[in-house]
């Protein structure tokens, strides 16, 4: 069976997946993601991308912000109310920007802009099987017979 070699392997191509491997981008390392499932794929979620992650798509490269910036099916989110208990009220006001996106549409645009960056390689429908820690890497099997050998 022939194996494909990495330098590093990402099971995940959600927001934590997909993020972690644009960051590595420019490292040298040759980068992978493994994703179960074929995109577009929703998940159950809030919907909420706090600043915090907007700060974060920032310091990988600019054009990230601006591009979720630009995304029409997001908006922008400038304040949270929530209620502690009947009488009590908690609002906070968001000093960076921050935004409420279906999660199918987000969770696509990170998905696309990692498939666009050539150093980078993506691979749909790859549900991981096994992993066999061995003293050189991981040897990690997918369920449509796919092997990879990564050193990290």
């Amino acid at each position: 069976m022939n194996e494909l070699a990495y330098d590093i392997a990402i099971i995940g191509g959600g927001p934590a997946g997909t993020t972690c491997a644009l960051a590595l981008k420019n490292s040298g390392l040759k980068v992978v993601i493994l994703e179960k499932a074929t995109f577009p794929r929703d998940k159950v979620c809030g919907d909420a991308i706090p600043g915090l992650a907007v700060k974060t798509l920032r310091q990988i490269s600019p054009q990230y912000a601006e591009k979720l910036a630009a995304l029409p099916e997001k908006h922008l989110t400038k304040r949270t109310r929530f209620w502690l208990n009947d009488k009590r009220k908690v609002e906070l006001t968001w000093v960076n920007p921050a935004y409420t996106c279906k999660r199918i549409d987000f969770d696509q645009q990170l998905f696309e802009w990692t498939k666009a960056e050539r150093s980078i390689e993506v691979y749909e429908n790859c549900n991981v099987q096994h992993l066999a820690y061995e003293a050189d890497g991981v040897t990690v099997k997918c369920a449509n017979q796919l092997v990879f050998h990564v050193k990290w």
